[in-house]
């Protein structure tokens, strides 16, 4: 017998009071726990039955508590680095594309003219136009934690952008992008790469967005 709507709120309520914040991972574990008690509780109804002091379930659950924690942690961080390598192969993927392709050769051989006409200005113009991208990729991928909720994987997309936003702001020093030093070739092309590599990632979140929005409908509802 399955466990009906409000008793699986149940689990996914004590998970939630836990910690457990990201939905994804949270109802892989609601899965699990609910076929667990499909399988071996019979009175489902009795199970879940609130009494003032105690209840099956709160102690059911009590007992699993710190098996849960650590599963959730591991789980975590394996579909962290899971959703790194999936995002960069689609990434890679795009970069690949004949259409991209020939925009990134083509953007790379006439910023290449721009170095050789002034390599002062554009090392400063582009490393502002670095941060402007990069800080802007960073807000409008928290906006869509706020709107779509605390998925995994749009997580992992925010953590991506976020880190190339602190190569672009330390790498150099974006206060200190005027001094001569900063005035060379890899400061330039690392900045280019970096404006490209932004938009590429935003782009593939914004081709999958409605897939993410589909998968977890029924967890964000």
């Amino acid at each position: 017998m399955e466990l009906s709507k409000d008793q699986i709120q149940r689990i996914d309520g004590f998970l939630e009071r836990l910690g457990f914040e990201y939905i994804d991972i949270r109802y892989e574990m609601v899965d699990h726990i609910a076929t667990d008690i499909e399988q071996n509780i019979v009175n489902h109804d009795e199970f879940f039955r609130k009494n003032k002091m105690h209840g099956q379930f709160l102690g059911y659950m009590m007992r699993k508590k710190n098996d849960l924690e650590k599963n959730y942690v591991q789980q975590s961080k394996k579909q962290f680095l899971f959703n790194l390598w999936k995002i960069t192969k689609q990434v890679s993927k795009s970069i690949l594309n004949f259409k991209v392709l020939v925009v990134i050769l083509f953007s790379f051989t006439f910023f290449q003219q721009l170095i050789n006409y002034n390599i002062k200005y554009t090392v400063i113009i582009t490393a502002i136009i670095s941060v402007v991208v990069c800080g802007f990729s960073t807000l409008f991928l928290w906006q869509q934690i706020k709107n779509i909720g605390k998925v995994r994987v749009v997580h992992s997309y925010y953590s991506i952008v976020f880190f190339l936003t602190y190569l672009a702001t330390y790498i150099p020093n974006i206060f200190t992008i005027y001094k001569p030093e900063n005035h060379n070739i890899f400061v330039a092309n690392f900045h280019f790469v970096l404006i490209f590599l932004n938009v590429l990632v935003v782009i593939n979140f914004v081709k999958h967005k409605n897939q993410f929005k589909n998968r977890y409908k029924y967890l964000l509802s």
